[in-house]
């Protein structure tokens, strides 16, 4: 797919991408993953080739995959890697290599509760594959439009794709051919869906669409944006619905600052705007207590109560925050690190990160920190696994 061909959200993602990854292409790729990870103090570690990268933790913490988008410089191609962790026995599970549409853009995968089953997409297909890294599934997306977001339920029976046209295709994990397919007839950022599949929620420059997740009809609509950047996250039953986002990049008076809303039962209960950022993510506890708010470049991050109250937010330096499923919370501030009990006001465990966190994960006993070991590195190269506790 060429750039010209691809919406103009996409084209303008791309582009600034492109920025960060040119950091990038002249550092050494971590080519082959060791068959074990490294430790470092009570840090376990593994190499990353440079690229955009993401981490999801299983619910219990034991497993861990990460992708990558990186530009492998001996083959010259761009790709997507994927990497699978055991946590527990430090073990790496498997590595899937896979080409990439763009080496730019970020990585769009997902996995079920138990870790078992990971979704990988970012292509013109979505492929399941086990932790083992045999593959599942492998069905090709009848749209030629990037796919852009991709979710799995937690049990990892049911997968949604969504493109950046609009179309929205759902399968199952036993069969090749669709449950359902529609097509909204407009552009799609972001989608979530619930844990047990009966919800689908996507989001458009303009508006947050609601979906039957047995069939795809529209059940609601929630007034949006307008915005071309995006990041969603929702509680497990998908009754309510983070977002943050930057206002529209297109007018004249382009505002950078992040803004961040709650929403449930088809209205806003609440927005906030925060401090200019670059590409905005967020996460949310399992019951929407906590949202968890940051920036792809660590330029800002805060931890905002479901009533709304802003509980933390960051000083100057790289920074993230995150959010477990049972509502504790995580905050990185350069190299210092902290976990905070479901109230959010208590912390409960600290440490001294031996690099620069840019994102996290927190499951079970299990905190997973994408970052570098260079203070002004531009992409992380290094994911870090340590087991928290009070103390």
């Amino acid at each position: 797919m060429t750039l010209s061909g691809m919406l103009p959200w996409a084209r303008w993602r791309i582009a600034a991408l492109a920025g960060m990854l040119m950091l990038a292409l002249g550092q050494p790729s971590a080519g082959g993953a060791p068959a074990a990870l490294a430790q470092e103090g009570e840090f376990t570690f593994l190499p990353l080739p440079a690229g955009v990268a993401d981490v999801l933790l299983s619910a219990d913490g034991r497993f861990a995959a990460v992708t990558v988008v990186t530009f492998n410089q001996e083959r010259g191609i761009p790709e997507r890697v994927v990497f699978v962790v055991d946590v527990k026995t430090r073990q790496l599970q498997s590595r899937i290599a896979l080409p990439a549409v763009s080496c730019c853009e970020f990585p769009v995968f997902s996995m079920s509760r138990d870790g078992e089953v990971i979704a990988v997409g970012g292509a013109d297909r979505v492929e399941l594959f086990s932790r083992q890294g045999a593959r599942l599934l492998d069905v090709p997306l009848r749209d030629p439009t990037l796919n852009t977001a991709l979710k799995v339920s937690h049990d990892g029976r049911v997968i949604v794709a969504g493109q950046s046209s609009g179309r929205i295709t759902a399968f199952q994990r036993e069969r090749s051919a669709p449950l359902w397919t529609v097509v909204t007839g407009r552009d799609l950022l972001d989608l979530t869906l619930s844990g047990d599949a009966r919800t689908v929620a996507m989001v458009t420059p303009q508006a947050v669409l609601i979906l039957n997740g047995s069939d795809g009809s529209v059940l609601g609509k929630i007034p949006f944006g307008p915005s071309f950047i995006v990041a969603m996250a929702s509680s497990g039953q998908g009754n309510r619905l983070a977002l943050a986002w930057k206002r529209d990049a297109w007018t004249g008076n382009v505002d950078r600052r992040l803004v961040v809303g709650l929403a449930a039962n088809g209205k806003w209960l609440w927005k906030r705007t925060l401090q200019e950022g670059a590409f905005p993510l967020v996460q949310m506890d399992a019951l929407g207590r906590w949202v968890a708010v940051g920036d792809a470049m660590g330029m800002q991050s805060a931890l905002i109560s479901g009533s709304g109250e802003v509980i933390w937010h960051s000083g100057t330096g790289r920074t993230a925050a995150a959010v477990s499923g049972d509502g504790r919370t995580a905050i990185a501030q350069d190299s210092r690190l902290e976990i905070r009990d479901p109230g959010g006001r208590r912390a409960i465990w600290q440490a001294t990160l031996p690099g620069i966190a840019r994102f996290m994960r927190l499951e079970g006993s299990t905190l997973a920190i994408l970052g570098s070991k260079d203070p002004q590195g531009g992409l992380p190269d290094h994911l870090w696994f340590v087991q928290v506790g009070t103390r």
